[in-house]
């Protein structure tokens, strides 16, 4: 392997830059590490690390699936890598299996998603929970059911209430799959309503997904560096601006670009201040002096754009959440429209099967989610 970094070391290395939310360190960390002349099963580990990353942190589906095809590609070339190495051989399954997942977690078919869901059987036999999930994809295609509807119904389970009842956060996971959305919306052939709650969503979910990753360099008082951001917002104006006229909303997407420019600057000038002052991010301690975000001085003054701490007479920020309301009320009533036939489909008629009164449950739910956030939103 390349350097002295041992896989534990990179593994616990990767988990703390996650977790202090430095999501472009953590990404050039992993690369730095994934060169050929690793062995081939860390080469892997690096891989589907940086998929992860790019999903789960970043909110990029589309350069998340390019690092998930990677690793399949770089595996079946050669399968006997899995067991090569019998103290890696679960390791290497599980990485597999869960990048075959993934991928269908993000496919953009029926197709796709049957494919590598045939993938996993070839490892291990399907799990119970894997079992349902077929039975249910199988039942929506037999149906006619559109693939896309798949992916907003998991979209919107991203930032829902979960089986606790706690609402979810998972901006980028939501984010990744709009963008999918967006971007291959003439495979996809979504309407133009649903296109426009992609659009809106996505930029809602990106601006709040960078703003979640301010918000814990300001409550730990830590220092932020921008760039582990900047790369994020660039990518989420380009889509939004590629996108622009089929999802029919210029003024909805304007003020999202908008606002997503707006972070942007403000990131750029605590950039600059940061630099004047001589700060490293990469070794913060040698700078005990310079400027920390939340803390007052240079990089103080972004404590006021993070969730939960926003001025409330900020008009930007008002356009912001005036659209994501009209998104919720659209979508609430979508997933209303879509619970009752289903629930007239699975209770009064004869055919009724179990998955469409399940179906019909997550709606409901959904539909109240997007009621709830629609209410508390304009008590705000």
């Amino acid at each position: 392997m390349n350097g002295t970094v041992k896989v534990d070391d990179f593994i616990q290395m990767a988990q703390q830059l996650t977790a202090e939310h430095r999501i472009k360190e953590a990404l050039d960390f992993v690369y730095a590490h994934s060169e050929p002349d690793n062995f081939r099963q860390f080469r892997v580990l690096c891989l589907y690390t940086a998929a992860g990353l790019w999903q789960e942190e970043a909110g990029d589906g589309e350069t998340a699936r390019q690092k998930l095809f990677e690793i399949l590609q770089f595996i079946e070339e050669d399968m006997s890598m899995i067991t090569e190495v019998p103290s890696l051989q679960e390791v290497m399954e599980d990485m597999y299996i869960k990048t075959c997942e993934l991928i269908c977690d993000m496919a953009l078919s029926y197709e796709e998603y049957e494919q590598h869901m045939a993938k996993i059987a070839l490892i291990r036999p399907y799990t119970t929970f894997q079992k349902g999930q077929m039975e249910l994809i199988q039942n929506m295609k037999d149906e006619g059911q559109p693939w896309v509807v798949n992916m907003f119904l998991l979209a919107e389970r991203y930032v829902g209430n979960g089986v606790d009842g706690q609402q979810q956060d998972r901006y980028a996971n939501a984010a990744a799959l709009y963008q999918l959305i967006l971007q291959n919306r003439r495979l996809l052939r979504p309407s133009r309503a649903d296109l426009k709650i992609a659009g809106g969503n996505y930029g809602a979910y990106m601006f709040n997904l960078v703003q979640k990753h301010l918000s814990y360099c300001h409550t730990t008082s830590t220092p932020c560096n921008p760039d582990n951001y900047l790369f994020m917002l660039d990518k989420a104006r380009d889509v939004l601006e590629e996108s622009k006229r089929d999802v029919g909303d210029p003024a909805m997407t304007d003020e999202l670009m908008t606002e997503l420019s707006r972070t942007k600057t403000k990131l750029l000038e605590m950039k600059a201040k940061a630099e004047a002052a001589g700060y490293n991010y990469t070794r913060p301690g040698e700078v005990r002096t310079g400027p920390s975000y939340g803390q007052g001085g240079g990089l103080g003054n972004m404590g006021s754009q993070v969730v939960g701490n926003t001025p409330p007479d900020d008009p930007g920020v008002k356009k912001m959440e005036k659209g994501m309301r009209v998104g919720w009320l659209v979508f609430a009533i979508i997933l209303t429209a879509l619970a009752a036939f289903l629930w007239y489909r699975g209770i009064t008629l004869p055919d009724g099967k179990w998955w469409r009164i399940l179906l019909a449950v997550i709606c409901t739910f959904g539909a109240i989610g997007n009621y709830s956030f629609f209410g508390a939103s304009r008590r705000r």
